[in-house]
């Protein structure tokens, strides 16, 4: 008698990096249950190109789930043995009238909701994975140069926080972004350290994300695109277009990421994992762009080639991280 096909939850399955995790679980002969906020978006997300057929064969179905942090999270949860929150609106972050807490209700609030929910008597789940950031690791009064790794969490307080003027000081939704994603992230380890429960608990901690967009529909006006994404775009924008700010300093391929949660879900491993591929620049990326497609020059922005450091290389990294854990305890080399 064939074993029952497993059932994984993952929630925001129009985002970008969901779209890419459903689409591997689904490759790996899973059922796929998604969720997304409006009735509207579940209609979208049943014809979208990438989903289409697999809700045809009934390999992936869609519930609603209008807020994370206030929503039954039954019909979502019910009857899976993995989940997988990437899930996590993010607020405009040059929006002076926000405080902290428009930081902390929608990224601490569902992972404790999650884990609640997971933990009771009925709960069939075996593993979770919460998508976090590298962000949870920086302080940016850091030395150039610094090398994070998993033991390492951003400085920032409630206290920190709660000082900051977002009309004074323009890094204040930075601070408060980094902060958040922080507190998520020990908040899933002291409810695993508290009670014990059955079921794995993986935070992975990524800098910028790029790589295939299988979540755009055909037709999506790139000038709508946000998230990481929004950067990456930028570099088609013609000739004299300025190049994004460079405020983060190291990017990792989206296929890297869903592979690190596919082998954590699937073997059920507990643990904080930074996930990084490599240090870059804008300045460097639309170089490359121009070697490797110089018949479309006039698409790419010409930025300053011939603006480098002394020692003939591009402007240093301020700061990178290590994935030696994630090599040595998944398995997982970053392209």
């Amino acid at each position: 008698m064939p074993s029952p096909v497993p059932i994984i939850a993952i929630t925001g399955i129009n985002g970008f990096v969901a779209t890419e995790l459903v689409l591997l679980f689904l490759a790996r002969e899973w059922h796929v249950r998604g969720s997304v906020r409006t009735p509207d978006k579940a209609a979208a997300v049943k014809t979208h190109p990438a989903y289409e057929r697999f809700f045809q064969q009934g390999s992936l179905e869609v519930v609603v789930v209008e807020d994370l942090d206030e929503s039954d999270l039954g019909p979502l949860m019910e009857g899976v043995q993995a989940v997988a929150h990437l899930a996590a609106p993010l607020p405009k972050l040059d929006d002076p009238s926000l405080t902290l807490d428009d930081f902390k209700r929608p990224i601490v609030e569902p992972v404790l909701r999650i884990l609640q929910q997971a933990h009771k008597p009925s709960s069939t789940i075996k593993s979770i994975a919460f998508m976090s950031s590298a962000a949870s690791s920086v302080d940016l009064g850091a030395p150039p140069g610094k090398v994070y790794t998993e033991n390492n969490w951003t400085p920032y307080t409630d206290e920190d926080c709660k000082s900051l003027d977002p009309h004074q000081n323009p890094m204040a939704s930075v601070i408060w972004y980094f902060t958040a994603k922080k507190q998520a992230e020990q908040a899933a380890f002291e409810f695993h350290k508290i009670h014990q429960p059955a079921f794995s608990i993986t935070t992975f901690c990524p800098p910028m994300i790029y790589g295939p967009a299988h979540y755009l529909q055909p037709g999506t006006n790139m000038s709508t695109v946000t998230g990481s994404q929004e950067g990456f775009v930028s570099l088609f924008k013609g000739r004299d277009a300025p190049l994004p700010g460079q405020f983060f300093w190291s990017f990792v391929d989206v296929r890297d990421v869903v592979d690190a949660f596919h082998v954590a879900l699937t073997k059920t491993v507990s643990g904080r994992f930074l996930v990084s591929g490599h240090e870059y620049t804008w300045q460097e990326f639309t170089d490359k762009l121009q070697l490797i497609r110089p018949d479309l020059s006039s698409f790419f922005p010409l930025g300053q080639p011939k603006c480098k450091s002394e020692g003939g290389g591009y402007t240093p990294a301020k700061w990178a991280f290590d994935s030696k854990k994630l090599r040595e305890e998944l398995g997982i080399e970053c392209m």
